[in-house]
């Protein structure tokens, strides 16, 4: 069991698909008298991320994480120059209030980063593999793409990285052209890896293909598939505890859970969450929609051992290209902004008792309101006004749980009688909040702890008289 004192957090850039070359959306277009295509004004994607980056304070433990897809002519020597001009500048600038440095920049091969027209395994990798090599000034042979499928362990992130390689069989016209692959080397390779993470580290691997079969609902008319030999790779995962796979390839920004159990098993798994990050980069995006453009992700990780509970979230960002009109606008003009929000909680441990099988189970009385005075009365006392509390695990990297307060309505016993506010406390090593129904029709807030505590609720109402209720917020364990 690990220490309940514990919590670890991770955040996270997903950026995919780049797709540096002729198709990439910060590339200014050609000239009819053959200027050159890179010209002064025209924003790069560096430039735009480094606006949506800017924040007053730092982001502890924030890692970027790419997944595929640099270049867009399979391996092209100079598409694959920009994109290390590109990985190179985000290394060194400020992401979210800090430098992150290359170390923290952890990338992963797309099938266009392969020379999939080559006859030898080590024609088709020569130029991602001498990418990588310049990235890393450390030599990778291009004969053992193998070698890419690594396992990075930080314990000053409190996070272990798992970098998978689906390109390895990418051949040009081949059924695989376009779908990926694990085999059984890789998939021996993982098992070794993941057998060496702490418990109580957060997990998270990268991959370009989707692992999952992507519905036909979320992917009409395109390609109805998903990588081949996964399905011992995610079993593998889910008992490792993976809270997350990272993913691109479809342009098209889609969050899934891989929770499929047999009733055969025994044990009860965290789900997977299934994150795919769009195309940060290319002009190729699904149907060239209006608002279907460019997109990255900004991902957190909250993972709470001892209680074997998680928490994710997903926050997509799109790129505004296009006026209102419909006109595209000045490149200078496009900006960021968040398309949705994911907020994913899980336990991976049986986190509700069973209930007493031998309880002693009677009717109530047959005297008025069944011998149930003492609810009626509270209901009155409260007007009607009934607090409730989830517990979630906590975004504040120094603490372990959120408990999300708010005021649910009970008009079973008449009308109810809304308040003018309700003052949250939970004694003297937390603030007290007050929140009016203007700001709040669900007098909404939350409250961060390490342990349990029990929550006071005073509501006001607009006679100027209140009242006090009392909520217990719990310690999340595990009931198995």
């Amino acid at each position: 069991m690990a220490n309940g004192n514990v919590t670890r957090q991770l955040h996270i850039v997903h950026l995919s698909d780049l797709h540096f070359g002729d198709d990439h959306r910060f590339q200014s277009p050609a000239l009819v008298s053959g200027g050159p295509v890179i010209r002064p004004g025209f924003p790069s994607l560096l430039d735009k991320l480094k606006q949506d980056f800017a924040e007053p304070a730092p982001i502890e433990n924030l890692i970027v994480c790419l997944t595929g897809d640099f270049a867009t002519n399979p391996a092209n020597d100079i598409e694959f120059e920009r994109a290390e001009e590109f990985v190179k500048g985000l290394a060194g600038m400020k992401i979210h209030g800090a430098v992150r440095g290359i170390e923290n920049i952890f990338l992963i091969p797309g099938n266009h980063d392969v020379s999939f027209d080559k006859p030898t395994l080590g024609q088709r990798w020569k130029q991602y593999s001498n990418f990588v090599s310049r990235l890393r000034k450390k030599w990778v042979d291009q004969d053992k793409p193998h070698d890419l499928v690594e396992l990075a362990l930080r314990p000053d992130l409190g996070a272990a990285i798992l970098c998978l390689n689906s390109e390895i069989y990418v051949r040009q016209d081949k059924d695989n052209q376009y779908r990926g692959e694990v085999d059984e080397q890789q998939i021996g390779l993982v098992d070794a890896m993941v057998a060496t993470i702490p418990d109580d580290y957060i997990k998270v691997a990268l991959i370009h293909h989707h692992p999952i079969l992507i519905p036909d609902l979320a992917e009409p008319r395109r390609n109805y598939d998903a990588v081949e030999n996964v399905g011992r790779l995610l079993r593998i995962l889910r008992e490792k505890g993976f809270h997350a796979i990272l993913h691109g390839h479809k342009h098209n920004p889609f969050v899934f859970t891989e929770d499929s159990q047999s009733a055969w098993t025994e044990t009860t798994r965290q789900p997977i969450v299934i994150v795919a990050g769009g195309s940060v980069g290319s002009q190729g995006t699904p149907d060239n929609f209006l608002y279907r453009g460019n997109c990255y992700n900004r991902v957190t990780i909250k993972w709470h051992p001892a209680a074997r509970q998680s928490r994710v979230i997903v926050e997509t960002r799109g790129l505004n290209v296009f006026r209102g009109d419909g006109e595209e606008d000045l490149p200078g003009k496009w900006t960021w902004r968040k398309l949705r929000e994911y907020d994913i909680p899980f336990f991976a441990a049986k986190c509700r008792p069973e209930e007493a099988p031998e309880a002693q189970v009677t009717a109530w009385p047959a005297a008025a309101n069944g011998g149930d005075e003492g609810r009626i009365a509270e209901y009155g006392r409260l007007r009607g006004n009934m607090a409730v509390v989830e517990v979630l695990p906590s975004l504040l990297i120094d603490q372990a749980y959120e408990a999300r307060l708010w005021i649910v309505g009970h008009t079973g016993r008449g009308k109810r009688e809304i308040p003018v506010e309700v003052t949250w406390s939970a004694g003297s090593k937390f603030p007290r909040i007050k929140v009016t129904h203007e700001q709040s029709k669900w007098f909404c807030t939350s409250l961060h702890y390490w342990g349990p505590m029990l929550v006071q609720a005073r509501v006001k109402f607009a006679d100027g008289s209140s009242e006090d209720t009392f909520i217990y917020a719990r310690l999340p364990e595990d009931c198995s």
